[in-house]
């Protein structure tokens, strides 16, 4: 009985300390291509999550509290979008990273650029 009690929180506590955050979104022109989410360690980069685009545009990308600070995405396009990591969960929408005017960061405080 103590051996399951021990399990449970342990379990409870993995999935509350250190549970990942997340990048999500829709980018409509960048279908089936990749999409990479880098950190900054000093001068050098480092990466930190990759995925491919699906069918639909959307994608999904996580991070951990460790990868604190600045980050950027980058696409098929090779435009990078700049994010600030603080540990909350963000999603982007939008043409494609190329395409600055058309993003829009509706989810993260530190990131929000609104509708």
């Amino acid at each position: 009985m103590i051996k399951t009690i021990i399990t449970i929180l342990l379990i409870l506590f993995y999935n509350a300390f250190l549970n990942a955050q997340s990048i999500t979104g829709n980018l409509s022109q960048l279908i089936n291509k990749p999409i990479k989410l880098e950190g900054f360690n000093g001068l050098t980069t480092y990466p930190i999550s990759s995925s491919t685009i699906d069918e639909k545009g959307a994608f999904k990308l996580t991070y951990a509290k460790a990868d604190y600070g600045v980050g950027y995405l980058m696409s098929a396009d090779e435009k990078p979008l700049f994010v600030i990591l603080s540990g909350e969960d963000i999603e982007v929408v939008g043409a494609s990273l190329g395409t600055v005017e058309t993003i829009k960061i509706t989810k993260g405080q530190e990131n929000y650029s609104g509708l």
